[in-house]
């Protein structure tokens, strides 16, 4: 369960805003009329306090599920940061009738383990005691005598049936999150599923139990190392916090502090569940195929016996002016970053929108002044970003750049504050003013079509304003600021004595602190029984009162009923539907043909041309008045030149259909391949390279494409920076002639329309346009590669990356039934979150990651290998015994029959989530173009569907011993190894240590020959 954006890291935050959709320019007279329409939604209010919304959307037969506790990390006591999110992931651990063999007996094993913990937590903190130091025998007798009871606690537990009924029930997207002021859950469901959600939820919110709280303690601090203590970005943001906030709590990390961690009990958690979780501390929504009428029914049935709690008085600690400016680095094995903050006000206050517009137009769009003078002027940084983050109790302006090579934080930082003294001393323009303004229009049209989406909206209105009216208010209050008042802000607040920095400054000999651990290890080994093999007796009531539930009807689009295949007169195919239910347009192409097909020599160039396409003009606007342009008019548009299919994605306000429309088109068939806009590109490019080395995931999947396709000269290629810097813009527009043209275009466009105009529309813009020289495909092939052994590249980092590869010689020639039987396998394995093998062994059982994963790619082209992957990330220490209990539970799923129980389950989660797979019109429509592309029947999915509910026992174990190859697997390791583990690991496996420049290829880490070179 993540911890919610609002309080993670800052890029993710500029990502988000940095790709929203972009904007349109007011014209002379009034601006336009915003084409968002107000939500119709009911309320219901039960007697102990309890308030529930209701969106009826009965467009799709599914419902989301959302409901927010007013409490978050800001209202965690010291010296316990972290409880409240430590206590949302406690909520999935089941009830007194749902996750237990034995509900008394549990009880009292729960009590002895959590006494012996808080002894065990009083010798421990004497270790630091120089005058009353610990016993060592005491402690290793505790660490004892917890294990022992640990190990009788867990045969009673029937793990993560609250997981399993939800997903069995068809739910999608079961997580929750927390932040500063708020604690999330949420779910999306089928519709005929609504009782089964509120009888769960009304177990889980009356009567939880919070067992196995201590190794899920163990899983907090993996899920520290992998958001904070591993990432330079969650570094720098964790940094700047603690330099905005040092009096008010929003300054404590919400996931905690690892001391903090390693002693929360669980008693604190029940104590602080008991305080805040009040019906009149929640506010539920319900969007979707619902009637308010069934769900005020079930609400008072369910939760009308949930009794209200006096919330105690809210403290928060107001934060002092600032009186200077304040600065700190972070010294990380990482390329240099910065961040900047100002604080600024709650949610709410008069000046908020004003700087939301503020950050827009500085740093949040595509045509952003950030991204015009840094990324593409002065060259200074690869990327750069600002945003206006508020929250209930506070609020702040960040600015953050991605510094380039041969350039230093010092030039980035000051590059920023100058355009934030240009907008101070002279405003911004009427064509920014309404970018802004439109960029958030364009983001709420794209958001009517979630539900899960719409109840964010819904419940974060009430939380903050008291009332759902507060989505539209703000939409009313951003259409009213103006220039002056934005110029306003920016000489109001982003003052030099309220300036915070942060430096990120590379130091290859930094070795970052990570989380402590606890002192104990928990149970090692398959210590719990047979998955389901037996279940609670709430977990069979709740099961039957999903199975009852009158089955919903599953509508896949039709070719002829749902959706029509035309040809036009031009030879372009296209798959049409009209949609109504948001005023946008949407519209994707393809094209067949890619670079398998192109020289050796031409691979750098499509390293560059999709960006090029994109971002280097048309032959009447250069790069930059494009993304004017584009902005102006809430639209995005996309090319992508793949290696055997090229693509491109459109989007529009309906609005601005006409005009958007014919930009996107002139992207494409009139580019202007501008140099120096390639020279911008051809930068960036060079610096994602080298910041290859900063991102352990990524560093562990090159790993696995050096070991595995070294020797292969497509699929081992890696461009060069020599080979990067010498591609021209004549050689992109060779590419594009080669592979684009209207002979081997598809195109798909779902939205806001009348059909038959559209089909005039596309035919007579397109089918105009030239032939491509070449729509050959190439799929490349090949026997399966063999190539066992642990392959490390080192970095000391406090938690490694392990990805572990086994190629599998199968394809789409292999009959479908055995396609589902792969599926369930690894579904089983590991590809269900919380409800597979890997997930309850090394998280649930072992604390030992926060999360694991196996994909298995089975139905590529005839000679194409499937592969077999897993990836997760542990604590240095964890790295072996991590990859034994891999091992252990491949071995056990060849060797052994899965029990029946997992196959019903996996089912039953397949057949009834499938329905979500056909909740958007436009994947809908553009998965049966997709389909005939990829010479699939139309009705591909149903036969799976069929084919996975008739896979058995027997059809798991054949596929399994046929296929899953333990001894052949290549296992990559991004990080270092102990002298133990690696003593261990070479005992069964050759241990292979790779030189950095061997995995990251390409000479990104030598400096350019000639720094001035495109500047």
């Amino acid at each position: 369960m993540p911890i919610a954006p609002r309080s993670l890291v800052l890029a993710l935050l500029l990502s988000s805003l940095a790709l929203s959709p972009a904007l349109a320019q007011a014209p002379a007279e009034a601006p336009p009329a915003r084409s968002v329409p107000s939500l119709e939604v009911e309320q219901i209010t039960l007697d102990n306090g309890l308030r529930i919304f209701v969106l009826e959307r009965p467009a799709s037969p599914t419902f989301a599920a959302y409901y927010q506790f007013g409490v978050g990390g800001a209202m965690d006591p010291k010296g316990a940061s972290g409880i409240a999110h430590l206590l949302e992931h406690m909520m999935f651990k089941g009830t007194r009738s749902i996750g237990t063999l034995d509900a008394d007996k549990e009880a009292e094993l729960i009590r002895r383990i959590s006494e012996l913990w808080h002894r065990l937590h009083r010798e421990l903190d004497r270790q630091e005691d120089p005058f009353d130091p610990a016993d060592p025998e005491r402690i290793a007798a505790l660490r004892q005598e917890i294990e022992k009871l640990t190990a009788e606690h867990k045969k009673l537990v029937l793990k993560n049936e609250y997981d399993e009924l939800i997903t069995r029930a068809g739910g999608v997207s079961l997580n929750a999150s927390t932040n500063n002021d708020a604690t999330n859950y949420f779910v999306q469901l089928p519709a005929n599923q609504l009782e089964t959600w509120f009888r769960l939820e009304s177990e889980r919110l009356l009567d939880p139990v919070f067992r196995e709280f201590y190794s899920e303690r163990d899983v907090v601090q993996e899920e520290r190392r992998l958001r904070l203590d591993n990432s330079p970005s969650g570094k720098m943001f964790q940094t700047l916090q603690r330099l905005l906030y040092q009096a008010h709590p929003y300054g404590t990390p919400v996931i905690g502090w690892p001391h903090d961690i390693e002693r929360l009990t669980r008693e604190e958690a029940e104590a602080y569940f008991r305080t805040y979780y009040s019906p009149s501390n929640c506010i539920m929504v319900l969007a979707g195929d619902v009637e308010a009428e069934r769900v005020e029914s079930l609400a008072r049935k369910y939760f009308g016996r949930w009794q209200r709690q006096e919330l105690p008085r809210l403290q928060i600690t107001a934060e002092p002016e600032q009186d200077g400016e304040r600065r700190a680095v972070v010294e990380f094995n990482a390329e240099p970053q910065l961040m900047m903050g100002w604080p600024t006000v709650p949610e709410g206050h008069p000046d908020q929108v004003a700087l939301d517009v503020l950050g827009t137009i500085l740093g949040g769009l595509w045509s952003s002044r950030l991204d015009k003078s840094l990324v593409q002027e002065a060259r200074i940084a690869a990327s750069a970003g600002s945003g206006h983050l508020t929250r209930k109790h506070g609020g702040f302006f960040f600015a953050s750049a991605t510094v380039r090579e041969g350039h230093t934080a010092a030039e980035a930082e000051a590059a920023i504050e100058e355009e934030i003294r240009k907008i101070a001393a002279g405003g911004v323009s009427a064509e920014e003013l309404e970018r802004a303004k439109v960029s958030s229009e364009a983001s709420r049209v794209r958001g009517l079509k979630s539900n899960l989406g719409q109840a964010f909206r819904i419940a974060d209105a009430v939380f903050l304003a008291g009332d759902v009216g507060y989505v539209d208010d703000y939409a009313a209050r951003l259409e009213a600021v103006t220039g002056e008042q934005v110029q306003a802000v920016a000489e109001r607040y982003l003052i030099a004595k309220h300036k915070n920095v942060v430096e990120l400054r590379k130091n290859e000999d930094a070795v970052a602190a990570g989380a402590r651990t606890s002192g104990v290890e928990h149970q090692h080994g398959g210590v719990p029984g047979a998955r389901g093999a037996v279940h609670s007796p709430g977990f069979k009531e709740i099961l039957s009162l999903a199975k009852s539930a009158p089955p919903v009807e599953l509508k896949i689009p039709q070719i002829g009923k749902d959706v029509e295949r035309v040809e036009l007169e031009s030879g372009i195919t296209v798959f049409i539907k009209e949609d109504h239910s948001a005023p946008s347009v949407e519209m994707g192409m393809s094209w067949l043909g890619g670079s398998n097909t192109a020289p050796i020599d031409e691979l750098p160039i499509f390293e560059l041309a999709s960006s090029l396409l994109d971002e280097g003009g048309t032959e009447s606007l250069d790069p930059i008045a494009l993304q004017e342009r584009k902005d102006e008019l809430g639209m995005s548009f996309s090319v992508g030149m793949g290696a055997t299919q090229s693509f491109a994605n459109f989007w529009s306000l309906k609005r601005n259909f006409d005009d958007a429309f014919d930009l996107a088109l002139e992207v494409l068939m009139r580019p202007r391949f501008d140099a120096e806009r390639l020279t911008t590109l051809k930068g960036q490019y060079v610096e994602r390279m080298r910041r290859r080395w900063d991102v352990p995931g990524w560093g562990a999947a090159l790993i696995l494409q050096t070991v595995l396709y070294k020797d292969h000269p497509r699929l081992g290629f890696v461009a060069g920076r020599e080979q990067i810097e010498a591609v021209t813009p004549e050689d992109v527009r060779r590419v594009w002639r080669r592979y684009l043209g209207k002979d081997n275009l598809y195109v798909t466009v779902v939205g806001d329309f009348d059909r038959r105009r559209m089909l005039e529309l596309l035919e007579a813009k397109l089918g105009g346009w030239r032939d491509a020289e070449s729509s050959a495909r190439d799929f490349l092939p090949r026997p399966p590669v063999v190539r066992p052994g642990v392959y490390v590249v080192e970095k000391a980092i406090p938690q490694a990356a392990v990805r572990m590869t086994q190629q599998i010689e199968v394809d789409r020639t292999v009959p479908l039934e055995e396609h589902a039987a792969i599926e369930i396998m690894n579904d089983i394995l590991g590809g269900s979150g919380f409800r597979s093998r890997l997930m309850e062994r090394l998280r649930s059982d072992e604390g030992l990651t926060y999360g694991i994963g196996s994909f298995i790619s089975h139905d590529g082209r005839p000679g194409v290998p499937g592969v077999l992957t897993i990836g997760y990330q542990t604590k240095t220490e964890s790295v072996a015994r991590s990859i034994d209990s891999v091992l252990e539970e491949l071995r056990k799923i060849i060797a052994e029959d899965v029990s029946a129980a997992e196959i019903e389950e996996q089912i039953d989660a397949w057949r009834n989530a499938f329905i979500f797979r056909y909740t958007n019109d436009f994947f809908s429509v553009f998965r049966l173009m997709a389909n005939e592309l990829d010479d699939r029947p139309y009705d591909y999915d149903r036969r799976l569907l069929e084919a996975v509910q008739n896979v058995r026992i027997a059809d798991v174990r054949r596929v399994a011993e046929k296929y899953l190859k333990p001894e052949h697997l290549s296992i990559a390791v991004f990080g270092t190894l102990t002298d133990e583990d690696r003593q261990k690991l070479a005992a069964d496996w050759k241990v292979e240590v790779l030189p950095k420049e061997a995995v990251f290829r390409g000479g990104y880490d030598a400096p350019a020959e000639d720094e001035s070179a495109g500047r």
